[in-house]
């Protein structure tokens, strides 16, 4: 993985820099998934946290179904990715 940095610097920001804000626009959703799993037990993993969504997780955790979360992916999964790597190096 190579990281590239390039910098655009903003004149009219200071130190020539912009879009902070960002980190406390996007951190809002945490707050009421953890709402919804104080107040019923249920922890939503796929946003948007709809009203369907945490009542089939209730509905589950009636039934006594394991609420354990789910293995993520980003595409195919992490150790596939990574033979196919080691198979092919650049």
């Amino acid at each position: 993985m190579n990281l590239i940095f390039l910098e655009t610097p903003r004149p009219a920001g200071p130190h020539g820099s912009c879009g902070c804000s960002e980190v406390y626009q996007s951190s809002n959703h945490m707050a009421v998934i953890n709402a919804i799993r104080d107040a019923t037990g249920v922890r939503v993993y796929a946003l948007p946290a709809t009203p369907d969504k945490v009542r089939a997780g209730w509905e589950a955790l009636q039934r006594g179904e394991d609420l354990t979360p789910p293995k993520y992916y980003l595409g195919v999964e992490f150790e596939e990715e990574l033979e196919m790597i080691k198979a092919n190096p650049i």
